[in-house]
């Protein structure tokens, strides 16, 4: 089960506040890569490189961001 701590969960909402005064679609677009990025995610939890002492840090593929995950 994915665990979204609060100030990431805000972050993930401010992301697409900040795209959707540009465009919907470029807010649509946002989400989609956050969740595909999550689906990465669940299907190899552990095959992403370690980035802090037990963080592991995957990369959306189009913006910006990025998702930090421990175990």
């Amino acid at each position: 089960m994915t665990q979204i701590q609060p100030a990431a969960r805000q972050e993930l909402e401010d992301g697409a506040v900040y795209y959707a005064q540009i465009s919907d679609d470029l807010a649509d677009r946002f989400l989609k890569d956050y969740e595909q990025t999550l689906s990465f995610i669940e299907i190899m939890p552990l095959g992403w490189a370690l980035h802090y002492a037990d963080l592991r840090k995957l990369n959306f593929k189009i913006f910006p961001y990025s998702i930090h995950l421990s175990f």
